[in-house]
């Protein structure tokens, strides 16, 4: 069975200034949404690399 692979934009609260970063080739969701947490994150939006479909948004953080 093929694994899905993710491509990943994470994205910052404004106040912190920071630029959307994008993340390609992410196989563990559980680990990547970790490091994104200890990054500061928002939230992440996924998308199937192969057809480039958007999967879903995760909140990491709330919106403060």
């Amino acid at each position: 069975m093929k694994k899905n692979i993710y491509t990943a934009i994470v994205f910052y609260h404004f106040k912190d200034g920071r630029a959307p970063e994008k993340y390609r080739n992410i196989i563990n969701t559980s680990k990547f949404e970790a490091f994104c947490l200890s990054k500061g994150a928002l939230y992440i939006n996924y998308y199937l690399k192969d057809s480039k479909e958007f999967i879903e948004r995760k909140w990491l953080s709330d919106w403060k």
